[in-house]
């Protein structure tokens, strides 16, 4: 059966760009994302589950994740990484449990431990705790990307993390975006960097392995079209700096071909006047009762 949900509205906007914008407020405001594409293209009622749905539990943010924003501040805002992330320091008392908390009668080692921890919670309340191996991968992967001199050629210029939003002059729908870093090179354009912890440096691989299940072609095409409506600027190019997670955390600068930025494109343009037929219709269709069938990758087969 089919879900029927009220019309939702397209939020016309600003067309902006702005420099100042903390990714709270930016995945909190309007506009449909990458993430919305790749949600709708999986089910339209992923896409509005994810988005409207007032029974949504709260979400968790996953190791990956957290991993991947370590990596964006420790290379792209490195300052503010002590700012915003701490580790607990190698003296700390082991953390008192539950039942320790609730004992009626704690040693003084239990009350020393819940004293130290109260403390040390009410001094860093602003900022995540993260093991000392998650900051050391991440200042280690930074280091790695700094050794490539496309990267640090266009990171002496520009900035990081500009939020975009425009709306779609196709299907009306407001749409954002957000660069990891926007390089411009005078009148004749800007240059987009986008960082991602990989699984193999090496593009065929990366391609293979991660880029394409993750429709990195998408974020691409949707970030280059998105970034010149918003900016009124042309997008030179769009580049993905990788760098693998695993010592001695290999990294390199990959690029799509015209071909993969034509599909790009394609799959974007199919998402957006695809959310938009279902915003029309106020149907959002879930995951098929059917038995589906799966075959192998082409790659899999062998010939006789």
């Amino acid at each position: 059966m089919n879900v029927k949900i009220p019309p939702l509205p397209t939020e016309p906007g600003v067309t902006c760009v702005l420099d100042d914008l903390s990714i709270e407020d930016y995945h909190g405001g309007a506009g449909v994302s990458k993430s919305a594409l790749d949600d709708f293209r999986r089910s339209p009622l992923l896409y509005w589950s994810n988005r409207f749905d007032p029974s949504k539990p709260p979400e968790e943010e996953k190791k990956s994740h957290l991993q991947g924003n370590l990596l964006h501040c420790a290379f792209l805002e490195p300052d503010m990484f002590a700012s915003r992330y701490i580790t607990v320091p190698e003296e700390a008392p082991k953390k008192p449990s539950i039942t320790q908390r609730n004992a009626k009668k704690p040693s003084a080692d239990t009350l020393e431990a819940i004293n130290w921890w109260d403390r040390f919670n009410l001094d860093n309340a602003d900022k995540k705790i993260i093991t000392p191996d998650q900051y050391t991968l991440a200042w280690k992967q930074a280091d790695s990307l700094r050794k490539i001199k496309a990267v640090t050629a266009l990171t002496v210029r520009g900035k990081p993390e500009v939020s975009a939003f425009w709306t779609d002059p196709v299907t009306g729908l407001y749409c954002r975006c957000r660069p990891d870093w926007v390089a411009p090179f005078g009148e004749q354009g800007d240059i987009l960097l986008d960082l991602k912890g990989a699984v193999d440096w090496r593009a065929e691989v990366f391609s293979r392995k991660q880029a394409h299940g993750k429709r990195y072609h998408v974020q691409d095409a949707f970030y280059t079209e998105g970034w010149t409506k918003a900016s009124g600027r042309e997008v030179l190019e769009f580049m993905f700096a990788i760098v693998e997670d695993e010592w001695p955390f290999l990294a390199s600068v990959v690029v799509y071909d015209e071909p993969s930025k034509t599909q790009g494109r394609k799959d974007f343009r199919e998402d957006l006047n695809g959310i938009k037929r279902h915003i029309d219709a106020g149907v959002w269709t879930p995951n098929t009762d059917n038995v589906q069938t799966m075959s192998l990758p082409a790659y899999a087969f062998t010939e006789d």
